[in-house]
């Protein structure tokens, strides 16, 4: 990561930095404004809030706090004013270094009704958050942070969000069910299925449904989210591996590398070759 500290102690975000912390009390503009936060998950952390729940009619005021938690390409600006809180952001490439099943959890927990989801967090799993979340903090702000410490805590973050969110979700919607489904296929079959046909079938469905199912719960079509998981793997690849580009494309289920090597230009703006040479840049400066 590229992150420098200045003088003051304030961390300051710059292009090809794969996480960002700070307060919502102060926000942090080169951040917000940065082409790079389209590919951000955001955890926006709210702090010292009295929601009202309902039960049996009646509003009762619980002592919490309340977390949105918006996943990439569907951010908004931060209307915080007055708040307490931070936002814990990172790059959906961290994912890449994960098991593909906490990849969907993950995935799961960001994602509801297409836009973005929220979730409530009581006493007892708040005290929990911010102890993980100071680790996170000092590590962020450690002039020597490691790479592997941060997504560490990150994934113990997580997953104390995951299990939250599981025990709200005891009755799932359908087609939430539907969505879920298909990314445990995407997951399986994405190098070697390219048709829309494929995954409506193992589905039940007609394409078209499917499509519309996908529309309102990820607000993007089938074909959208099969190019990104390709795009996502195809940067993993080339951030990591020695092999040459046209392996990678094969091993994609892309036959030609100069169709591979258009449909990388076209998804991400730059060649697979740059992107390979700016990466191993990328890998230099974040060796501990």
């Amino acid at each position: 990561m590229n992150t420098q500290l200045k003088g003051s102690g304030k961390v300051t975000f710059s292009a090809g930095d794969s996480f960002y912390m700070g307060s919502l009390e102060h926000e942090n503009q080169a951040y917000l404004k940065s082409a790079e936060r389209e590919n951000f998950f955001e955890i926006i952390w709210i702090k010292d809030e009295m929601p009202k729940v309902t039960v049996a009619e009646n509003a009762y005021a619980v002592e919490s706090d309340w977390m949105y938690l918006m996943p990439p390409g569907r951010h908004q600006p931060l209307k915080k004013v007055g708040k307490k809180g931070q936002l814990i952001a990172f790059d959906k490439s961290v994912l890449s270094y994960e098991v593909r099943e906490f990849t969907l959890d993950v995935l799961k927990l960001f994602t509801k009704q297409g836009d973005f989801s929220t979730l409530l967090i009581d006493k007892e799993l708040r005290d929990t958050l911010k102890t993980i979340a100071k680790l996170i903090k000092e590590e962020y702000a450690s002039s020597n942070r490691s790479f592997l410490l941060l997504r560490t805590y990150l994934k113990a973050f997580l997953l104390k969000l995951i299990s939250q969110k599981n025990q709200e979700f005891t009755v799932p919607d359908l087609h939430e069910k539907r969505v879920y489904q298909f990314f445990l296929l995407l997951e399986n079959h994405f190098k070697e299925e390219k048709q829309v046909g494929f995954y409506a079938e193992k589905l039940n469905l007609t394409s078209k449904r499917l499509n519309q199912i996908l529309k309102e719960k990820t607000g993007k079509s089938i074909s959208a989210l099969l190019h990104e998981r390709s795009i996502m793997e195809a940067k993993h690849e080339l951030f990591v591996s020695e092999r040459s580009i046209k392996e990678i494309a094969l091993e994609l289920g892309f036959e030609d590398q100069s169709y591979f090597t258009r449909f990388f230009k076209r998804m991400t703006g730059q060649t697979p070759e740059a992107f390979h040479q700016k990466s191993g840049k990328k890998i230099a400066g974040k060796k501990n």
